[in-house]
């Protein structure tokens, strides 16, 4: 029978937890990186995608970034460009290359990837430690849309399993941080500034402990990663989109606190109290993570993943080492397939309609403004922005990019039901692309002003409308 000795407990590795990583049994690494890929294959959609492609299309055509939003007439001249333009080119590539499968496979692997290189770091059986990665591979389903999110969850893994051995100063762990941490700020630099605090605490632990001269060398890492993080097209500037597109979360998913994410959080919060004295760095890591998700929406799928190392290693110190052996093991699979039939039934199953990158809701629409030749300037909601920008190629009224537009104008504009004479009135609309669900009544509100009629309906997804030749 093929089966690894089981961990060394906190006592046998002379109290500490931190031992180098021991890689379980095969089998369970790859059953793990199925089950979050299939999870990443089967997830939802995020609108803004489609828009990322576009960008990232346009900055591999013109070879540079946009300064002003090139997009939307109602943010006509006002500065706007991207901050993830490496994730944009490498989307639009994607696209480009295979369509939405082949980059949603991309993803899917990219997720596979920061959850698999977790599995090592527990002090209990490894099983243990797989369930937990895949229930919060489960938990944290909102985080596995394509958005430059996915880098992020895969770099909080990457430096976790980099700085947290208690090992003498290397260069090239230097090198390798300062690498990441460029990297990681060209394909999203709202979230790249977690890399200098993650070395930032590394460093100050390191220094209160060693020799001058092992701190002196912490220290230069510290310096050379900072250094790197301005190797972007933006330099110190990304800085102004410090977790810019985190506080509402992947539109129109997040995830709420009173959910199986929300017990992950709690859990790990708790764990962070009991590893802190022996894993200081890994737990500080992950309690950042964990304490920014609960105020900013759009970064609880990391909060989660932060949790599960802690919450492992915490009952590492409660639970006996098992070998993991492959009846125990094809035990984890038939568990682990029961959960990904519940996640299929619980969330693919009734959100999956809803649309999104990959499954387009306004494919209807733009084709017949192209087939009949429709001009001139469009209103839309601002939830169908993005997918417009993407598919239609011509100007938008409104869409969701953070920072872009006024608060009052995206308040005017998600209540468009009741103001649409006013804003009729103010940007002369010749056309409006609005979702079915709200089309017949603001049909109503606006046709004893407006007169719009109906030019064409894509069934329970749009409808067209163009003002009356006696409007």
């Amino acid at each position: 029978m093929l089966e690894y000795a089981p961990m060394k407990s906190s006592a046998a590795t002379g109290g500490r937890l931190d031992a180098e990583p021991r890689y379980p049994h095969w089998a369970l690494t790859a059953l793990l990186f199925l089950f979050v890929f299939a999870l990443g294959m089967t997830s939802v959609h995020a609108p803004s995608a489609w828009m990322r492609v576009k960008v990232g299309a346009k900055i591999l055509s013109e070879g540079s970034l946009p300064k002003t939003d090139p997009f939307s007439y109602g943010g006509t001249g006002a500065p706007w460009t991207t901050h993830s333009w490496m994730t944009d080119a490498l989307f639009a590539k994607l696209d480009a290359a295979g369509g939405p499968d082949l980059l949603s496979a991309f993803k899917a692997v990219v997720l596979a990837a920061a959850f698999v290189l977790l599995l090592p770091i527990n002090q209990g059986s490894p099983l243990v430690a797989a369930a937990l990665l895949s229930a919060g591979a489960c938990a944290a389903w909102a985080g596995f849309a394509e958005t430059p999110l996915v880098f992020d969850l895969l770099f909080f893994s990457v430096f976790v399993r980099l700085l947290r051995p208690h090992r003498h100063f290397r260069w090239a762990d230097a090198g390798w941080a300062a690498g990441l941490t460029a990297l990681w700020a060209n394909l999203h630099g709202a979230g790249a500034p977690l890399a200098l605090w993650f070395v930032g605490l590394k460093t100050v632990k390191t220094s209160l402990r060693t020799s001058m001269r092992e701190s002196a060398g912490y220290w230069a890492m510290m310096a050379v990663c900072a250094l790197a993080f301005s190797w972007n097209p933006h330099g110190y500037r990304v800085l102004q989109a410090w977790f810019a597109d985190f506080a509402a979360g992947a539109q129109p998913w997040s995830i709420s606190l009173l959910s199986p994410a929300g017990m992950f959080l709690v859990a790990g919060a708790v764990s962070c109290w009991l590893t802190l004295q022996e894993e200081f760095v890994t737990t500080l890591i992950a309690a950042t993570a964990i304490s920014l998700s609960l105020v900013l929406p759009g970064l609880r799928p990391l909060g989660v993943l932060a949790a599960c190392p802690v919450i492992a290693m915490a009952l590492g110190r409660a639970l006996k080492p098992r070998a993991e052996t492959w009846p125990r093991v094809g035990l984890w699979a038939a568990l682990a397939a029961s959960l990904f039939a519940v996640h299929w039934r619980a969330v693919w199953r009734p959100l999956s309609p809803s649309g999104g990158y990959g499954a387009p809701s306004l494919a209807a629409a733009v084709n017949f403004l192209d087939a009949a030749d429709v001009r001139g300037r469009m209103f839309n909601e601002p939830g169908l922005g993005a997918e417009l920008i993407g598919l239609a190629g011509r100007p938008v009224f409104v869409d969701r990019r953070p920072g872009l537009y006024p608060e009052t104008f995206l308040r005017e504009a998600d209540a468009w039901p009741r103001l649409f004479p006013a804003l009729d009135g103010i940007y002369g609309f010749d056309f409006a692309v609005v979702a079915n669900r709200r089309a017949l009544p603001a049909g109503q509100r606006a046709t004893s002003r407006a007169k719009p009629q109906p030019l064409t309906m894509a069934p329970s997804i749009t409808a067209v409308y163009q003002p009356s030749p006696t409007a």
